[in-house]
C-alpha cells in the first residue's frame, strides 16, 4: 500500500521517470531495515 502511495506522489510531482528507481530505494531501504519483514521473528542465536 505504502509503495503504491509512493508511487503515485512521485509521478504527481513530475518526476515521473524516477518512479521505479524510488521504488526499488524503498525496498532496498525497508530490507536493510527490516530482514525479517514487518511480523517476523528476530533470529536468536545461540552459543
Amino acid at each position: 500500500m505504502l509503495l503504491g502511495l509512493v508511487e503515485t506522489l512521485v509521478s504527481a510531482i513530475g518526476l515521473s521517470t524516477y518512479r521505479d528507481a524510488i521504488a526499488f530505494a524503498l525496498l532496498i531501504g525497508f530490507l536493510l531495515f527490516k530482514p525479517t519483514g514487518l511480523m517476523g521473528r528476530p533470529d536468536v542465536e545461540k552459543v
